[in-house]
């Protein structure tokens, strides 16, 4: 309670409790006097006891509004105290439940304004940084931590706060434990009273993450290359396509502009497409005649059944929609949808070219391979009705600017071809 509320308290209870009760009196008093005078007749002393009666009653009744308005200023100003003090227990406990629960986040989080003043710090920051988190507030990020860490935050800070979007990053150190990964939000917060071009920085640990998903990709790498040399080692004469496939598929998509998930698509469907000659009889793959219809038939159907066999494969890029759409052509003449021009996926497009040029400048059991001369004559001349001619042109520009992966093309690398006879393939 502050003094001049105690003040208007003690004036209050004195005007209620002593001032009141003597006025009381006084106006009985008087009431008295004024009978017994005219009880005696005394005319003029009644006059006289009349108007001091009257002034009493007035008295009264001045110190009854004076006492109820004293009255109830307390209580207005009581029940004003006690509502600020119930907002003020309640931002308290607020306060103290968001301390709780960013104090028991594992993660490191503070909030830092524009120039790299800390204004929150949790916990977990705090034992980064070897410090108390409750005394980082008002610190310079540059105090804390080292120049080149330092310098990071500030400028993603600074970029969080100008674009007003999040900037997320993952950064690498090294240490003698081995690699680590931080990964990084840097979160603008929205103008609160005087909090303005506040940014609230979060910082994970991904370490286990990163190196999971490492050992994950290089596992489902080994499946895919064993994968590959199975079908490999069906066919003498086709050892290295699938390898070549997937190079060539890889480098168009890059030339091309394409995302990293689309990229990998591409290598890795261009690796696997030939994955269904599994079921292929091996008599009808070294064949050194002609295919007839039929046989012909069922090779292109056994890229259809890659899709089949590999869709029990929870791949994270599109393959699977890939080698589904590998055999559409570009005039709505293919299989089995019959898509039609850009309703193809352009990885299906890429692969399908890569594809056919490999097959095109290989030798096969009953023809020699062409020159990439005349395999890009062969392609441009099925430019629009099976191919793309967007990609077909891009595969010239690639091969034009990469005169030496062009040979690598031509023939399977050098560990491919050594040593191999008939043998090493297996039968049917």
């Amino acid at each position: 309670m502050t003094e001049s509320q105690s003040h208007l308290s003690l004036t209050t209870k004195l005007l209620g409790f002593v001032a009141c009760p003597l006025l009381v009196l006084f106006g009985a008093y008087q009431s008295y006097q004024v009978m017994k005078l005219v009880n005696t007749d005394h005319v003029g002393l009644g006059y006289e006891a009349v108007i001091l009666l009257i002034l009493g009653v007035c008295a009264l009744l001045m110190c009854a509004c004076a006492t109820a308005y004293g009255f109830a200023k307390y209580h207005a100003a009581l029940a004003h105290q006690n509502r600020e003090s119930g907002l003020t227990r309640r931002a308290r406990y607020q306060e103290d439940l968001l301390r709780v629960i960013t104090d028991n986040i594992p993660n490191s989080l503070f909030i830092a304004d524009r120039e790299g003043h800390f204004w929150f710090a949790n916990a977990e920051a705090g034992k980064q940084v070897k410090a108390d988190h409750l005394e980082l507030v008002g610190k310079s990020i540059d105090r804390v931590f080292f120049p080149r860490q330092a310098n990071l935050l500030n400028d993603r800070i600074k970029r969080a706060n100008k674009s007003g979007a999040p900037v997320i990053t993952v950064d690498r150190h090294d240490d003698a434990t081995g690699p680590h990964y931080m990964q990084t939000y840097h979160i603008p917060l929205p103008e609160m009273a005087d909090l303005r071009n506040m940014v609230m920085v979060t910082q994970k640990d991904i370490t286990d993450v990163i190196v999971e998903r490492e050992r994950q990709d290089q596992t489902f790498r080994q499946l895919i290359d064993t994968l590959v040399a199975v079908v490999d080692r069906r066919d003498p004469y086709a050892a290295g396509h699938s390898l070549r496939v997937g190079m060539i598929a890889e480098a168009l998509a890059q030339e091309m502009g394409l995302d990293d998930q689309n990229v990998e698509a591409c290598r890795i469907a261009g690796s696997l497409m030939n994955l269904g000659k599994v079921l292929v009889p091996r008599s009808i793959l070294i064949k050194t005649t002609t295919l007839n219809a039929d046989e012909l038939r069922l090779v292109r159907k056994s890229i259809l059944t890659s899709a089949d066999i590999l869709s029990l494969i929870s791949f994270q890029v599109p393959v699977i929609p890939t080698l589904r759409q590998v055999l559409e052509r570009m005039d709505g003449t293919g299989v089995p949808d019959g898509r039609k021009g850009d309703n193809i996926l352009i990885t299906a497009r890429i692969v399908v070219l890569a594809n056919a040029f490999v097959a095109l400048v290989s030798p096969r059991a009953h023809r020699q391979g062409l020159s990439i001369e005349n395999a890009m004559i062969s392609l441009r001349a099925d430019a629009g009705p099976i191919y793309d001619p967007k990609v077909v042109e891009v595969l010239a520009t690639y091969l034009e600017k990469n005169p030496e992966a062009s040979q690598s093309l031509v023939k399977p690398p050098a560990e491919l071809r050594s040593g191999i006879t008939d043998k090493d393939f297996l039968s049917d």
